[in-house]
């Protein structure tokens, strides 16, 4: 089965609740072309409602700032996530469970994995790229960013479980889905990534 075809209901247990499905009850593309959707999916797109008056412009300072704080350790989950291919195909369960393990601060206390907490930057680094103080209404391309940064959280914590259960097969799927969610996740926040921002993002781990 597809698992971005599954029921999202109230967005519980989400990495951060507010997304694009949570506020528009629209789920977008499993794999997002960037390129098609000023042509195809506008609704998706704040970029260049308010051209003329630059209302959707999120200043240099901002973007290179947030860009500095969390790009490095937002590629390094990201790239830990897509090389866990080899730990679960392997059977090397403690392994992957350690790197997408959402931690607990309970009884059995346990840290947050690298995956999830690159999740956690990954939002915070989309606000700052996405949402200008000008026009902090219009936040579509925050929430879209912060929708694929959701199907990758769902894809960890399938892949946790599949873990703890022995189940490659299911492992494997949420690392296609997750892969697909990071590659989305960095289309959109890749066009506010301009040179003296920074390098764009993109996975290094095939």
């Amino acid at each position: 089965d597809d698992l971005h075809d599954r029921d999202r209901g109230t967005n519980k247990g989400t990495i951060i609740s507010k997304d694009y499905y949570f506020e528009n009850g629209v789920v977008p593309p499993r794999k997002l072309d960037i390129s098609q959707i000023a042509i195809k999916q506008p609704e998706f797109n704040a970029w260049g409602s308010c051209v003329e008056n630059s209302c959707t412009y999120v200043p240099l300072q901002q973007r290179y700032t947030g860009y500095s704080k969390y790009a490095n350790l937002i590629l390094d989950g990201a790239n830990r996530f897509a090389s866990l291919k080899g730990p679960i195909e392997g059977g090397e369960w403690d392994t992957v469970i350690a790197a997408v393990d959402r931690g607990s601060n309970g009884a059995e206390k346990r840290p947050t994995g690298i995956v999830v907490s690159a999740l956690l930057k990954a939002v915070l680094m989309g606000n700052a790229l996405l949402i200008s103080e000008n026009n902090a209404n219009d936040i579509r391309d925050a929430l879209l960013a912060r929708f694929y940064v959701n199907e990758a959280g769902y894809a960890a914590s399938l892949m946790a479980e599949s873990a703890k259960e022995g189940d490659k097969s299911r492992a494997l799927a949420a690392l296609e889905l997750g892969v697909d969610s990071w590659n989305s996740y960095f289309a959109v926040v890749n066009r506010a990534i301009v040179p003296k921002v920074g390098e764009r993002l993109a996975l290094t781990v095939k």
